[in-house]
């Protein structure tokens, strides 16, 4: 009777010891997949800049728009009221000088009214938005001695207009109401810009005439700043 018990009772230990081990795996294999999704979460990074200056930016649709998009917010640029979207960029500001636009036909949109805005007038936009050149060292030298005033002359964005639009590249004319002494005035200003590597840059090889007077929006789709 006493042999009988004893193994009973080592049986019961045994049987507690493989419960107790099977218990310990899998609280060790759910831990390993909770760090899993942590190392995984981790590896998505929010759209920004990250301190080596890279742009981190979504991908859009490159179906060009027909209509005013959404914008969050009409944020003054030197005296010019510029587009912001959580969705569309920028995704990085300092100050006056933004950057990082997502990957689309919206956010080259979004980025040609900010250059638009910002060019000449505010300090570090040739540096950050030329491309490396002549140009974009002339453009750096005339910042050094002296922006633009931005009351000189005060522009309010009022439409624009694709003329081409690929991955790489974009071409859009934006049209300024501008106010002058003597009155108002609809100037149509073509900006071009290009994909590299992982924003929008401009591409002053491609931006044409300095601008034009226009007398309606006939062609443009109207987006008012």
């Amino acid at each position: 009777m006493s042999d009988n018990g004893g193994d009973a009772s080592e049986n019961g230990e045994s049987s507690e010891n493989r419960e107790s081990s099977e218990r310990s795996e899998t609280s060790e294999n759910g831990q390993s997949g909770e760090n899993d999704a942590a190392e995984d979460s981790s590896d998505e990074q929010s759209p920004g800049k990250t301190a080596d200056g890279e742009c981190i930016v979504g991908e859009g649709s490159s179906e060009i728009p027909s209509g005013a998009p959404e914008v969050d917010e009409w944020a003054m640029v030197a005296g010019t009221a510029a587009p912001v979207s959580e969705r569309y960029g920028p995704y990085a500001q300092d100050g006056d000088l933004w950057t990082c636009y997502e990957h689309s036909a919206n956010g080259a949109l979004f980025a040609s009214a900010y250059f638009l805005s910002a060019s000449g007038r505010v300090e570090g936009v040739s540096a950050e938005w030329l491309p490396e050149g002549d140009f974009r060292d002339e453009a750096i030298a005339s910042e050094e001695e002296g922006l633009q005033d931005s009351e000189e002359l005060t522009v309010t964005l009022i439409g624009y207009r694709f003329q081409t639009y690929t991955e790489e590249s974009a071409i859009i004319d934006l049209v300024v109401e501008g106010a002058l002494p003597e009155g108002t005035a609809n100037i149509s200003m073509r900006v071009a810009l290009k994909w590299d590597r992982d924003r929008w840059v401009a591409d002053p090889e491609n931006f044409g005439e300095q601008g034009h007077a226009v007398e309606s929006l006939d062609g443009y789709s109207p987006w008012r700043g």
